[in-house]
């Protein structure tokens, strides 16, 4: 009988290092779980600092766009030749005074 108290005293210490190395593996997995979560935590603070840089700069870059005025154009028939009749008017006026410093030269 001794020998089975002596036996069931070494099974039941053996589950107790068992027992005690399955809490220090928890332990271990807790602590690894932490040093994750703050290497998640770093990089979406870093992103939302990204982010706000990126709401900041777009906002400033509508605000310069929003300042700029474009010149409305004539789109109409009028209009367009009406442009491309004073372009070519002052083509042929630069051609003509080419032209005349040519001869000139001539």
């Amino acid at each position: 009988m001794e020998a089975g108290q002596a036996s069931a005293k070494d099974e039941m210490k053996a589950v107790q290092e068992e027992m005690k190395a399955v809490k220090e593996e928890m332990k271990v997995g807790q602590e690894e779980m932490k040093r994750v979560y703050c290497i998640i935590e770093n990089k979406f603070e870093a992103m939302e600092g990204t982010i706000d840089g990126v709401e900041n700069k777009v906002g400033h870059t509508e605000e310069r766009v929003s300042s700029l005025t474009v010149p409305e154009q004539d789109c109409s028939l009028e209009g367009v030749t009406s442009k491309c009749l004073q372009r070519t008017c002052t083509e042929h006026s630069i051609l003509t005074d080419v032209y005349g410093d040519i001869v000139d030269m001539v």
